[in-house]
């Protein structure tokens, strides 16, 4: 059975171009506008990894983040963030639930090795 990702990202070029990544890596991938959408899909599916934006138009990444953590059902899924948020150490202890974060503008390469390493 093939892996499935849940992708949270509102940027509509940044979707696709994730998706088409992760449908290389033949993973499934269903994709979320918002931290609302994505925390319906969690309830609905089981996923093998999530990857958000840290910047969502309703809930941040970090709270989206920190309410799958706290939910035992989704507490070890792997969540990865996709950021351009610069790295200081007050963003750092921010993203401290998380497994790993990926920086903007993405290195494709870097990205499909984070991806791989999760799934």
């Amino acid at each position: 059975m093939e892996k499935q990702v849940l992708l949270i990202e509102d940027n509509e070029l940044n979707r696709r171009l994730f998706s088409d990544l992760l449908t290389i890596l033949k993973v499934g991938v269903t994709t979320a506008k918002n931290g609302t959408d994505a925390l319906k899909l969690l309830k609905e599916k089981k996923f093998d990894l999530v990857l958000t934006d840290i910047y969502l138009p309703d809930i941040s990444g970090i709270e989206l983040t920190h309410i799958i953590r706290s939910d035992e059902r989704t507490a070890s899924m792997p969540v990865v963030a996709v950021t351009a948020a610069p790295m200081t150490k007050d963003v750092e202890e921010a993203f401290s639930e998380l497994d790993a974060v990926i920086s903007k503008p993405i290195v494709v390469a870097d990205f499909m090795v984070a991806v791989k390493k999760f799934l």
